[in-house]
């Protein structure tokens, strides 16, 4: 029993032995040292034969502006949209994000915004936003579609378009104009050409006689048109006869003579008369010079002949008229 008591006071002398032995040591440079601000290490032992080193910031303060644009209505990705912040612009990538960062940055208030094309709108207000030293802020936005605004855009396009077309139409009808004015004139021309025509044959009817030693034609000649209001006004000559006591309703027919002494209606100079009882035919260039041919007067189309006209020849010059008198009698 002796020994073990005297065991254990011999193990409590020795705690306590060594618990002032180690209280009773000194502090070694740099223990319990507090750390400065910036994060440096406590200063380096001065004893010691080596240098540690010392770590600190040597890249300049940090500022950011980093975004997602995406579709209000849909939640689509705004791929390829341009992003204005401030007076900087920049683009969405494939994912509809954007950022901002680096030296183009400083510590500041930013407005930022999207450039929308004209059928698309900003769903909320610009945003604006603070940016501090070392701080990256998040700024997403959102665009809707704006119906009203592409409705009217659609109508201003369909305006334009119109407005084009009138334009055009303008310009057509301009030239048309002045393609009338051309064939008014022409035609004045002519008709200035043809009253002297018309005296020169009608005064020189009597004289048939000139006329009959001439060969018929060998076939009829083929229908001309019957306006003078053509575009083959200018390659041809007319023909016509003005029957004087005429009555409303009377029919007239062109005749023409083979070398037999035959005579035969020519279809296509047939007609009633008009324009104060007279009718006036177109001759083709190719047909100048032929004859003999005359005159039928019927009282109406298929009716009885009341009158048949002296002989005459086509005429023989551009825009000759040989015209025809004849009296019916009352």
């Amino acid at each position: 029993m002796k020994k073990i008591i005297i065991s254990g006071i011999v193990c409590m002398l020795l705690i306590i032995s060594f618990v002032l032995i180690t209280q009773a040591s000194p502090p070694r440079p740099g223990d319990n040292e507090p750390v400065r601000p910036g994060g440096e290490p406590p200063h380096p032992d001065i004893n010691s034969t080596s240098m540690p080193s010392v770590s600190r910031p040597t890249t300049e303060p940090f500022y950011g502006i980093i975004g997602t644009v995406t579709n209000a209505e849909t939640g689509e990705l705004g791929v390829g949209f341009y992003v204005r912040i401030n007076d900087t612009v920049v683009r969405t990538d494939s994912k509809g994000t954007y950022s901002l960062t680096g030296a183009e940055v400083q510590a500041g208030v930013y407005t930022i915004t999207l450039d929308l094309p004209v059928e698309l709108q900003l769903a909320h207000p610009p945003k604006i936003v603070s940016v501090g030293e070392w701080q990256t802020v998040v700024v997403d936005l959102q665009y809707t579609t704006d119906w009203l605004r592409l409705r009217l855009q659609s109508a201003r396009d369909r305006v334009q378009h119109l407005s084009t077309k009138v334009e055009q139409l303008k310009q057509e009808l301009a030239a048309s104009e002045r393609q009338l004015s051309q064939v008014k004139h022409e035609l004045t021309r002519l008709e200035e050409q043809a009253g002297l025509t018309t005296e020169h044959v009608i005064s020189s009817t009597h004289e048939t006689t000139m006329f009959w030693d001439t060969p018929a034609l060998a076939l009829p000649p083929p229908s001309p048109p019957t306006s003078l209001f053509t575009a083959e006004m200018a390659h041809g000559g007319y023909f016509g006869i003005h029957v004087t006591n005429a009555t409303q309703g009377m029919w007239v027919a062109v005749q023409w003579q083979d070398g037999l002494g035959n005579w035969y209606n020519v279809d296509g100079w047939q007609g009633e008369l008009h324009n104060n009882h007279q009718q006036l035919w177109w001759v083709d260039k190719s047909n100048f010079g032929k004859g003999p041919f005359r005159w039928i007067v019927y009282d109406k189309q298929g009716g009885t002949e009341i009158v048949t006209s002296s002989l005459f020849y086509l005429p023989q010059n551009m825009g000759e008229v040989v015209m025809i008198e004849v009296l019916r009698g009352r």
